[in-house]
């Protein structure tokens, strides 16, 4: 039996929709056999690679997306959207928050955190 990797369900999305394909920029596991995909523009949604399908609504991805959009509404022109959640992020540290915390709420790893906060302080 072969084993199956994320990068192998990633080829087979490519593959299956090529237009879709083309405006992606970023993909990362997400449940058995399932990876979320982010596009050019921000916005997520995920592909199946058991059904070979693609998914649009789902709990997770409207979690997702309202936040770019919110993040998105708050940006003025000019400003780039990592300025925004660099604002956010050394906010909430400031407020007290574990560099863990920030980490899990941005999505990002605690080194990262640290080195923007580095930029700020």
């Amino acid at each position: 039996m072969r084993k199956i990797t994320w990068n192998m369900i990633y080829q087979n999305f490519k593959t299956n929709y090529k237009s879709l394909s083309k405006d992606c920029t970023y993909f990362r596991p997400y449940d058995f056999m399932k990876i979320l995909i982010m596009r050019k523009d921000g916005f997520w949604f995920i592909y199946d690679g058991l059904f070979e399908k693609v998914i649009f609504n789902d709990d997770y991805i409207d979690f997702l997306n309202q936040r770019e959009k919110a993040v998105l509404r708050k940006i003025k022109p000019g400003q780039s959207r990592k300025d925004e959640r660099n604002k956010q992020i050394l906010d909430m540290r400031n407020n007290g928050y574990a560099l863990s915390k920030i980490a899990k709420e941005f999505h990002i790893s605690k080194t990262r955190v640290a080195q923007i906060l580095k930029l700020y302080i």
